[in-house]
């Protein structure tokens, strides 16, 4: 008589037995993968506004808003450690403010109640200032406003407006799943919110003694791939908030044109073998005509120790407001 043989039936147990081997395996080696693993950071700002406009019949403020990623408490540590990021919601909270002027003026701030604030996600950057035709847009929403509690009027994606050429136009929409170079410390390019506040029967009332409001804003920001380059200096953390002024014109020695802190690059000089940066600078005017200026490391540091502008504007006096260069990167 031959005797049979049955095996054990494979359990759940098994089966994860088997997978972790098989993860193991894949572990030792092989085809290197794209990086896939991501942080995502809640960075928030807050800024107070105040009504700046009038019609005959109400007072209001109307604006389109982008997100302002330099503003972001917490911001600049987290684009010097990653070399990726992407901004993937915006959430906006308002709540009455009352300016000094305003603060024991009880019914005032009880009548700005009545107000009505209209908000509209835009994903196409292509106006400024929509007013009263919100009202026309599918998705705006109407709120009214609350002295002690914050009310939340936007909650929505971002897209990047961009352009196949360099006019400054918006010719298309990316997706906000699109990764962008955390080179460039910047987020005007994502898409924002028309915001249209209008308060009936404060047509007549002075701007400096009305009340404002404040805005907190809540950027929803992915992060991927740990950037080898970063540098952990006060130099690097400080430069976001840099600003260059020079002199265009030798004519007009005391007319001064203002620049920002753009971008700065890390890379090695293909000559020397030392490790160096370039430190990039824009006009602070978006209507300014002046081209945007870059500095190599040695540059930049003759430039902070003289307060001239090097190849620039002819090595004219400047004024620049901004951490001192780091020596190290020279070497």
């Amino acid at each position: 008589m031959l005797s049979s043989y049955i095996h054990a039936p494979y359990t759940p147990k098994h089966h994860q037995k088997q997978r972790n081997r098989n993860k193991s395996r894949r572990s030792q080696g092989g085809s290197a993968n794209g990086p896939r693993t991501t942080l995502t950071k809640k960075l928030r700002y807050v800024e107070t506004l105040q009504f700046n406009n009038a019609t005959s019949t109400y007072a209001y403020y109307s604006a389109y808003r982008k997100p302002d990623i330099t503003k972001a408490i917490g911001a600049i540590p987290q684009f010097s450690a990653y070399e990726m990021w992407r901004l993937r919601s915006i959430r906006v909270s308002i709540q009455l403010a009352a300016q000094p002027s305003t603060i024991n003026n009880v019914n005032n701030l009880n009548a700005l109640t009545t107000g009505i604030c209209w908000t509209a996600p835009d994903y196409g950057a292509n106006e400024t200032v929509s007013g009263e035709t919100i009202m026309q847009y599918q998705n705006a929403k109407r709120n009214t406003m609350s002295l002690n509690k914050w009310k939340t009027v936007v909650t929505t994606p971002a897209k990047i407006n961009s352009s196949l050429d360099t006019t400054g136009t918006w010719n298309f929409m990316l997706p906000n799943s699109t990764w962008v170079n955390t080179s460039l410390f910047d987020s005007s390019f994502y898409s924002g919110y028309q915001l249209f506040f209008q308060l009936p029967g404060f047509q007549n009332s002075q701007p400096s003694s009305m009340p404002a409001f404040t805005l907190q804003t809540e950027l929803s920001v992915e992060f991927k791939q740990p950037a080898f380059q970063s540098s952990p200096s006060t130099f690097s953390h400080r430069l976001y908030d840099a600003t260059l002024e020079v002199i265009p014109d030798a004519l007009f020695p005391d007319d001064y044109a203002t620049y920002v802190f753009a971008s700065k690059k890390d890379a090695r000089n293909p000559i020397t073998g030392k490790r160096d940066y370039y430190v990039r600078f824009i006009p602070a005017s978006s209507t300014s005509v002046l081209p945007s200026i870059t500095y190599s490391a040695d540059d930049f540091l003759t430039l902070h120790r003289e307060n001239k502008s090097g190849a620039f504007y002819g090595n004219r006096k400047i004024r620049y407001s901004g951490p001192a260069p780091d020596i190290y990167h020279q070497f």
